[in-house]
């Protein structure tokens, strides 16, 4: 991922070979109820990509938020968990996402 001052991003992940990017705009949160300030990171994405496929959005759709577990000057580690129910059926799914500057 690629996060620069302005505020813009871009991130590509691979998965099973398969290339998919996405880019838009990212912010903290301002410390909504309980939570700290800068302690969680929202994306809004604005276009994504995969063979075959290509989308563009209008507005500030956004796909989750992310708690800081850790922010550094070289370092962020972030992580998401994310529980659905539908029709009796609870998907669960938790994902840890670290990066380290080069």
């Amino acid at each position: 991922i690629s996060l620069d001052k302005k505020g813009a991003y871009t991130m590509t992940d691979v998965i099973d070979g398969v290339t998919y990017t996405s880019s838009g705009s990212w912010n903290f949160t301002s410390g909504v109820g309980d939570l700290k300030n800068k302690s969680q990171i929202t994306l809004y994405e604005q276009s994504n990509s995969s063979p075959g496929s290509s989308n563009t959005y209008t507005g500030k759709y956004v796909d989750i938020a992310f708690d800081i577990d850790e922010l550094r000057n070289k370092k962020m580690v972030w992580h998401s968990k994310i529980t659905s129910t539908n029709s009796g059926t609870t998907i669960s799914q938790e994902d840890k996402y670290v990066w380290e500057a080069k």
